[in-house]
C-alpha cells in the first residue's frame, strides 16, 4: 500500500480537524519562510524503503494519512526537499519535478520514478549516510484538501497530551485515530496505517 502522509503540529491538527479540511493558506505559516508558499507539503509512503526499520515516517508530532487517490483527482508536483516554488503554478510547470499531475485524471500517475528517487536518496552532507526519507523529497498540492473525502485516518503519539480532544473531534467525524509509539520502522508505520 501507498498513502500521502502529511505531517503537522497537534495544534494545527485541531484546527484541521474542526476546519474540516488541509488549508493551503492557513493563518501562520507551518514552515520558517518570510512569505508563506500557499501550498501543502506531503510525503509518498510505501513499503520497501530502503533502511526503512531506521526511518521516521512524518515531520513534527501528528499526522494525516491521505488516500492515494488524491494525485488522480487534484493538481500537484512531487520536487526535492526544498525544491518548491513559491506560487504553486509555477511549481507545477517546472521542467525538473520528479512527476507532478494536473488533477482530474482518468488514473493515479505512475509512481516508479518518484519511488526510485525515494529508495536512491542520500543526505548530500553525508557520502555514506543512509537515506532518511523525509528529506528525500516533497509533494506539493495548491489547493485546500477536504478530509471528508481523502482522509483515511489521523495518527497522534499514544501519549500525546491533547489525546482526548483530538478523539472527540475525530469520533464526531468519524475519522480513525492510529496510536503511534515514535518508535521508527515505514514498514511498521504503514502496519499501523492498515491495522
Amino acid at each position: 500500500m501507498e498513502y500521502i502522509i502529511h505531517g503537522t503540529l497537534t495544534n494545527y491538527l485541531i484546527k484541521i480537524l474542526k476546519d474540516g479540511y488541509i488549508d493551503n493558506k492557513p493563518d501562520k505559516p507551518v514552515c520558517s519562510y518570510d512569505k508563506h508558499p500557499n501550498q501543502i507539503f506531503s510525503n509518498l509512503i510505501f513499503k520497501g524503503i530502503r533502511d526503512e526499520e531506521n526511518q521516521s515516517p512524518y515531520w513534527f508530532e501528528s499526522a494525516i494519512i491521505l488516500d492515494l487517490k488524491i494525485l488522480k483527482e487534484q493538481p500537484f508536483y512531487a520536487t526535492v526537499l526544498g525544491g518548491f516554488c513559491l506560487k504553486f503554478k509555477e511549481g507545477l510547470e517546472r521542467d525538473d519535478n520528479i512527476i507532478s499531475g494536473e488533477g482530474n485524471l482518468d488514473k493515479i500517475p505512475r509512481l516508479t520514478k518518484l519511488k526510485n528517487h525515494i529508495n536512491k536518496f542520500k543526505i548530500p552532507k553525508f557520502e555514506d549516510a543512509p537515506i532518511n526519507f523525509r528529506y528525500s523529497h516533497e509533494i506539493l498540492f495548491g489547493k485546500k484538501i477536504s478530509l471528508k473525502k481523502y482522509c483515511i485516518c489521523v495518527v497522534i503519539h499514544k501519549n500525546d497530551y491533547h489525546r482526548k480532544k483530538i478523539e472527540k473531534i475525530c469520533n464526531k467525524l468519524e475519522i480513525p485515530i492510529k496510536y503511534f509509539d515514535g518508535k521508527p520502522g515505514l514498514d511498521r508505520f504503514i502496519d499501523l496505517i492498515n491495522s
